[in-house]
Parts: structure tokens; C-alpha cells; sequence
């Protein structure tokens, strides 16, 4: 039997299917949704990939064992989710971590226990240990998303394609993260709620991920694909799996983030250089070395050359930078109540960061990329 036929059919149908032939199908009654019956049909008929392909008899003890054995016998190597505690240990980490940044942050942990996808994940245990004779690695991970995406992934399972809003650097499939705040920085941008799904994910072996890569290469000597593909071999941050069932969801982290409130700061610039100069305001969640942080900056205005004077109210630890000509010249961070800046002709050679450049179709002069029209020809860029 294959996908395509399965799809076509309606509930009722398949859950004939699996009647007239309960030997074979048993457990099938565990499987509330279609696509999940759908996989659990084709995992008992066929094999669930090349991967992991194996006899139609061995999946039958592996499934039978599975959803008669009381829970307390099952091997811990075999279990959907990791033991209560872990999963208890790991949220008290989060929360303290976030408290110690801001008592007034919450975090809130909803759990999730879909029988079904559950199934799924032991199967696919299964299915490798008998494979190759060793569970490999699994660890709890997190992934980022907006709230509106929550009930089709728990619904549906992720996505094996990624969306050009946060790129695919290391090739489409499902992105997981060890790093909690990295993970929320793909939630509910610029908002204070934001939402991180956590999961217990099997990693197996790993190999350095590539934007151009689609399903794991074979391993060298040999006959088994690699299972993860990460960002970083020695240190990995983000973790790319290629199936689905090769994760479990656990559960949703709320989180509710408050800004701490801040002192006003007063900030004079005065510019004494022989150019006049542009000072933008940096976004909290930006990097000064982003090479495109024009581009996310609030311009607050220019200052003229020769003693010109700039006066802004800020913030405690808010950032500016000072732009001319040449690039950014000044960076500044406002640590105290009343800062007073004064730029001078040397202050450019203090830093190497250069503005982007865009080339005229005209002409194919570079211009800096905050300016509108060319230099050479004024031949406007849009």
C-alpha cells in the first residue's frame, strides 16, 4: 500500500482495513487521526524508509510489544517522552534563568501528550535499535514559532520545509535549538509574549549542515544515512532533522517578557569634525556589527559639522551610532544619567565597520546605502 492510495480513503475505510486483518494491524485503535493511522498502516506494510526497513515480522512483535506491555516495562531506551522529572528539571532551569533577568518574567509550561505521534516516535526507535543495534542520542530541544502556528504543528506535526522568513542556511527541514533564547528570538518578533514548543528529539549521528543539502547523505563505509545535520560539529547550536517521528512534542513554554523600566538618560553629541554626521538610534534586539543595522535603525537625525550640537532623551543602555561618509565613526552606549559625546577628524580611524554599498545601474558607481540618488550621476536608486 502506498501514500497516495491511504489519502484517498476515509477513516472508516481504513479502520476496516486494519479490522480485516488484525494480526497484522494490531494496535491500530491507538491511532486517533488519520494521517497517523495512515503511517501506521504503511509502517506495518512497508517499510517506513530505506533507512529503516525491516520484516514484516519483526514489526509485528516490535508493534504488538508496544501497545500491550504496560507502560513500567517498556525499555527506558524506548520511551516517547523522557522521565517526568527530567522534563520538570529542564522548565525550573528555563524559569530561574529568565526570573534572574527580570523577576516580573513568567513561564509557563503547557504540557502535551499526543498518544499517537508518541507511537510513532517508539516505532521509529525501534525500528533503528533492530536496525543497527544501538539507540543513538536523544535530547530535549526547543523550536520557536508564533502563535498562530501552535495548534496546525500539534495538530499536524512540523513543517519539512522552511520558510524563507527565517532562511535555510543548512538546508530545508525542521529546526531545533539548544539555545532557549535563540529559539525565541523566531517568536512573536518585536512583542513581549512569545512561544517556544519543546520537544525530545533523536540526533543519532550528526554531520555539518549545507543550504543546498535535502536529505542526509550516506555515511562513508557504510549503509546508513546520517540522522541530524547541525550548524556546529563541536559545539551545535541548532540541530536539522529531515523525517518526521523522529521527534516527540512535549509541550508549549509561554513566556511573558517585561522590559525593565529604565532611567531617562540625556545624550549631547557634538559633532567637531570637517563633515556632517548622521546619528541612528539601534534597536534593542540588534547587533552594532550587523552589517545591514542601517537598515534596522531609527534615524534620529543629522548633526552639523564644525561644532554642531545634537541633544536626544534616551534610555540606560541604549544604543546610537555616528555615521559620515566614510562609515559608522562612533558607537555609543548610554551608561550614565547625562552622557556628552564629542566627535572629532581622528574618530573615524577608530573603527573598520564600514556602511553597505549600492551599485548605480547607470553608471556602476557605490554609493553608500542610506542615500537615494547616486553621487557620480544622480540617477535616483529606486
Amino acid at each position: 500500500m502506498n501514500q497516495e492510495s491511504l489519502c484517498s480513503k476515509t477513516v472508516k475505510e481504513l479502520n476496516e482495513i486494519c479490522k480485516n486483518n488484525r494480526e497484522l494491524y494490531s494496535g491500530y485503535s491507538k491511532c486517533k487521526r488519520k494521517q497517523i493511522l495512515i503511517d501506521f498502516i504503511i509502517s506495518k506494510s512497508n517499510p517506513v524508509s530505506e533507512q529503516y526497513e525491516e520484516s514484516s515480522d519483526d514489526m509485528g512483535e516490535i508493534l504488538q510489544s508496544m501497545f500491550t506491555e504496560p507502560e513500567e516495562s517498556i525499555n527506558e531506551s524506548f520511551r516517547d517522552r523522557p522521565p517526568r522529572e527530567l522534563i520538570d528539571d529542564k522548565i525550573q532551569e528555563i524559569e530561574t534563568y529568565f526570573k534572574n533577568k527580570n523577576k516580573n518574567n513568567t513561564v509557563v509550561f503547557d504540557n502535551h501528550n499526543d498518544e499517537g505521534n508518541g507511537n510513532m516516535y517508539r516505532i521509529y526507535k525501534h525500528n533503528y535499535y533492530n536496525k543497527y543495534d544501538d539507540i543513538g542520542e536523544e535530547i530535549i530541544l526547543f523550536h520557536g514559532t508564533d502563535e498562530e502556528n501552535i495548534t496546525d504543528i500539534l495538530n499536524d506535526g512540523f513543517s519539512l520545509t522552511v520558510s524563507m522568513k527565517h532562511g535555510n542556511i543548512f538546508g530545508n527541514g525542521i529546526y531545533f535549538t539548544n539555545d532557549i533564547d535563540k529559539a525565541l528570538s523566531y517568536s512573536e518578533r518585536y512583542k513581549n509574549k512569545k512561544y517556544v514548543i519543546m520537544c525530545v528529539v533523536h540526533i543519532g549521528d550528526v554531520i555539518k549542515g549545507e543550504k543546498n543539502m535535502g536529505i542526509h547523505p550516506k555515511m562513508p563505509n557504510k549503509n546508513k544515512r546520517y540522522d541530524t545535520s547541525v550548524d556546529n560539529i563541536n559545539n551545535p547550536i541548532q540541530f536539522i532533522k529531515k523525517e518526521n517521528y523522529t521527534y516527540n512534542i512535549l509541550g508549549i513554554l509561554s513566556f511573558e517578557i517585561k522590559r525593565q523600566l529604565l532611567n531617562k538618560c540625556n545624550l549631547v553629541i557634538i559633532n567637531n569634525s570637517y563633515e556632517a554626521i548622521r546619528i541612528y538610534w539601534v534597536p534593542l534586539n540588534k547587533s552594532v556589527y550587523d552589517p545591514d543595522i542601517i537598515k534596522y535603525s531609527k534615524f534620529m537625525g543629522s548633526i552639523s559639522r564644525e561644532m554642531g550640537i545634537g541633544k536626544y532623551t534616551t534610555n540606560m543602555g541604549h544604543k546610537f551610532i555616528c555615521v559620515n561618509s566614510t562609515g559608522c565613526i562612533r558607537i555609543i552606549e548610554i551608561c550614565k544619567n547625562k552622557e556628552k559625546i564629542v566627535i572629532h577628524n581622528s574618530a573615524y580611524k577608530q573603527y573598520t565597520y564600514k556602511l553597505p554599498k549600492w551599485e548605480c545601474k547607470k553608471c556602476k558607481w557605490n554609493n553608500n546605502d542610506d542615500e537615494t540618488k547616486c553621487k557620480q550621476c544622480k540617477e535616483c536608486r529606486f
